[in-house]
């Protein structure tokens, strides 16, 4: 369906729009036009005269959606879906996973939301649950053969990622503070780092919070170089204090070793330290 581009209502997006990216379609929109139509549902919209118009809403194709803005076109092919909120919010996360070039982060957080919405939609398909299913099919409960797959099984199914991705993914996400994410969005180097992600999500938020200033400032290139210089440093009175213990426990065993000796071994001791060094 070709509709006018200015009756498409963008919404509030999971995915901010690359401005890279947009160029980079707007360049082959302009050589060989839209292959792939953008996705949008519709609904009735009632005016306060009592007219009514339709609204539609995007499901997914934002970049291309501002990519033909860019070029000056008024109309865009549109695939119109019937689907609910949450299946509206599922096909842009897939979309999003299956094409588009995310971040280790905002993998991790489309992920994440993903599995919030689809088991909120269909609990069934929480592990325990999932299991369950399985050994009633596989004792031949036929009521299980239409159970919902669990989330992992989805995923993998739809995107191919590995089951281990997802959790450690997800994983990553979770432990991070949302505004501590918002911040590191624009740190590509921990972004897209699954290594640099890890070592932030073992810190606290407090020490997540400083660990990411120390980025953003210049004053170390990661996270893991940020722990380094996150370390306390021990004050001059405690290391005095281990040094005198270290002191002492030698003095200790040198008595011990001096009372185990005989005479002639002490006469001997006591020349060997009488020589000059």
């Amino acid at each position: 369906m070709l509709l006018s581009i200015d009756q498409i209502r963008i919404g509030k997006r999971l995915r901010q729009a690359r401005p890279g990216r947009v160029a980079e379609l707007a360049e082959s929109i302009g050589k060989i036009g839209l292959l792939t139509p953008i996705s949008a549902t519709n609904s009735a919209v009632r005016h306060a005269n009592g007219g009514n118009d339709v609204a539609f809403d995007l499901v997914a194709g934002m970049h291309r959606l501002e990519a033909c803005k860019s070029l000056g076109l008024t109309e865009i092919e549109v695939s119109v879906l019937r689907l609910d909120a949450a299946e509206c919010e599922l096909w842009e996360i897939d979309e999003n996973l299956c094409r588009a070039e995310l971040t280790e982060l905002e993998r991790g957080e489309h992920l994440m939301r993903r599995k919030e919405i689809y088991e909120k939609k269909w609990p069934q398909a929480r592990h325990h649950a999932a299991g369950a299913v399985a050994a009633n099919e596989a004792m031949g409960n036929a009521t299980a053969r239409n159970a919902v797959a669990s989330f992992s099984a989805n995923v993998t199914n739809k995107i191919g990622l590995a089951e281990r991705t997802i959790r450690q993914s997800i994983s990553r996400a979770r432990r991070l503070d949302p505004k501590i994410r918002d911040k590191v969005r624009a740190l590509p180097t921990v972004a897209d780092s699954g290594p640099e992600l890890d070592a932030l999500a073992k810190l606290e938020p407090a020490q997540q919070k400083r660990a990411v200033a120390l980025v953003e400032s210049g004053q170390a290139q990661g996270i893991r170089a940020a722990k380094k210089l996150m370390r306390p440093i021990a004050n001059p009175a405690s290391l005095r204090a281990a040094n005198d213990v270290a002191r002492q426990k030698r003095r200790d065993e040198f008595v011990r070793a001096w009372k185990a000796l005989d005479d002639d071994d002490r006469r001997w001791a006591r020349g060997m330290l009488a020589e000059p060094n």
